[in-house]
């Protein structure tokens, strides 16, 4: 619990409307450098260097970078673990009284809770 807390404190220090905007990606600059570039009116704009590109750990965080940086474009990335949290939380319960024999729940509910099972199991990959 004080990790995390400490973790929002932290986010909360860094504010987020100081990041360059998405969409990021990777680029390589001929030499030794993995590079995280934004284009911006067709020049690319250096974000981030990763050295050694040859290493496969360089390549994959230079991709992961990028892949989670555009995927929480539009959102709060701080309050992404929560809301994994409270989908871990809920989801069980919801899907449990779903099939109870004698729910009338409508079937579009229950899609619905399927589909944020499917989202929790997808959040959960890696």
């Amino acid at each position: 619990m004080a990790q995390q807390a400490n973790q929002r404190k932290n986010d909360v220090d860094c504010p987020m409307t100081s990041f360059t905007p998405e969409p990021w990606k990777k680029s390589h600059n001929g030499r030794d450098l993995e590079l995280i570039v934004q284009e911006r009116a067709g020049f690319n704009m250096v974000i981030a260097e990763l050295k050694h590109p040859d290493i496969g750990s360089e390549l994959a965080n230079a991709a992961r970078i990028v892949s989670c940086v555009n995927g929480c474009q539009g959102l709060n990335p701080v309050a992404y673990r929560e809301v994994v949290e409270a989908l871990r939380a809920i989801v069980p319960d919801f899907e449990a009284l779903a099939y109870e024999p004698d729910n009338a729940m409508p079937q579009i509910r229950r899609d619905m809770i399927a589909e944020a099972k499917t989202a929790l199991t997808h959040a959960e990959q890696l």
